[in-house]
């Protein structure tokens, strides 16, 4: 993600999933975090294996929250996997003025924040 001036909230998103087990359960955790403050504004976490809805459940309460600030300019940084590069997950995005980066293919620092 090329260098851009964050001077106030919800300008500037992250996101990225993680997996994990906890006593034997297999989890996925997509977070959304604001550059402004690192603070966590949207979440959404699955017991099920390769769920395609933790994303988008995630962005959606993201959306809801864009909805309330509707003059804001925001940008959605994320890494390129198949899901933040669908035609689902890409086309609620132009909906509410949100604008998207994705960091080059093969460079996870480029998503450093959320790494």
């Amino acid at each position: 993600m090329s260098e851009i001036n964050i001077d106030g909230p919800l300008q500037c998103i992250v996101s990225d999933m993680t997996a994990f087990y906890v006593k034997g359960i297999y989890y996925e955790l997509t977070l959304y975090m604001d550059l402004w403050n690192n603070e966590i504004i949207s979440h959404s976490l699955s017991s099920k294996r390769g769920d395609r809805m933790t994303y988008i459940s995630g962005l959606r309460d993201l959306l809801e929250l864009k909805k309330r600030y509707p003059e804001q300019k925001m940008i959605l940084h994320s890494d390129q996997g198949s899901v933040y590069s669908s035609k689902a997950f890409n086309e609620l995005l132009p909906m509410y003025g949100v604008t998207r980066s994705m960091s080059r293919a093969g460079t996870p620092m480029d998503n450093a924040a959320m790494a």
